[in-house]
């Protein structure tokens, strides 16, 4: 008995955005999950999906691929567009966006989705902020600092006793906060 094949990922963007109408949600979703894929396309460039599918597929088809077909990936997509679009003016969004298109691995697209959630609550409440900031002394990647010089820091990893399931593995996301 053969085993089944994968249906092969998509390699470009407009392949990405015809598959988010390739589902049964309302016209007005898969509006915007294409409008997502457009804000994705002009942060990542247009060879991402390619290299993602060489370098880490199952990336690929849990965050912007499954964002066709799954609606908690489909919201963290629109979700991590709203973000780029928002903070597209930001200090260290370059930084960000950087991590993002460069690194492929899991625990840097948590880090860099938290750091980016983290960053908007601090906004909502009336904070300015600054994405990875240049800062003295030892901090850790992953930083930012809003005004009265509150600083928050970021370290994500993989859990060492946790396995990969269906929905991926289990992360440890160290907080801290600190006066500079």
């Amino acid at each position: 008995m053969q085993e089944p094949v994968a249906p092969e990922l998509p390699r470009t963007w407009e392949q990405l955005r015809a598959a988010m109408f390739d589902n049964l949600r309302s016209a007005e979703c898969n509006e915007v999950g294409a409008w997502s894929m457009d804000v994705l396309a002009g942060a990542f460039g247009e060879k991402w999906p390619a290299l993602a599918a060489d370098r880490n597929a199952d990336l690929l088809h849990a965050t912007v691929y499954g964002a066709s077909t799954h609606f908690i990936a489909y919201a963290q997509i629109v979700e991590l567009a709203l973000r780029l679009r928002i903070f597209e003016d930001h200090v260290g969004i370059a930084a960000v966006r950087n991590q993002l298109r460069r690194d492929l691995r899991f625990e840097a697209w948590h880090h860099a989705r938290l750091q980016l959630e983290v960053a908007a609550l601090a906004v909502a409440c009336g904070h300015s902020i600054s994405l990875e900031p240049r800062l003295e002394g030892n901090r850790p990647p992953g930083t930012f600092r809003w005004q009265w010089a509150r600083v928050i820091s970021f370290e994500s990893r993989r859990s060492r006793s946790s396995s990969t399931s269906k929905c991926g593995p289990t992360w440890t996301t160290t907080m801290r906060s600190d006066r500079a």
